[in-house]
C-alpha cells in the first residue's frame, strides 16, 4: 500500500509493514534495499560515521579512503 500526505511524507508498505518513506531531509528504507547497478562518478564520496569519519571514493585519477579518526 501507498500513504501519500499533501506536501508531505510518502510511505511504502509490504503487508501491512511500512518498509520505505520520505522525509524533509530525504528518505529512510527499513529493511534491504537491493540495486543491480550502482554508479557514482568521479568526486561521489560514499561516506561513513556521524561525522562524515570515513569517507571512500575516486577523484578522476587516484582511488582515495580517508579515515578522519585512526587507521583501516
Amino acid at each position: 500500500m501507498i500513504a501519500c500526505s499533501t506536501g508531505g511524507a510518502v510511505e511504502l508498505y509490504h503487508n501491512g509493514s511500512k518498509k520505505f518513506e520520505t522525509n524533509s531531509s530525504g528518505a529512510f528504507c527499513t529493511g534491504e534495499l537491493g540495486c543491480d547497478t550502482l554508479y557514482m562518478g568521479d568526486n561521489e564520496k560514499a561516506k561513513f560515521g556521524n561525522n562524515d569519519d570515513l569517507q571512500i571514493y575516486h577523484d578522476g585519477t587516484e582511488n582515495q579512503i580517508l579515515a578522519a579518526n585512526g587507521p583501516l
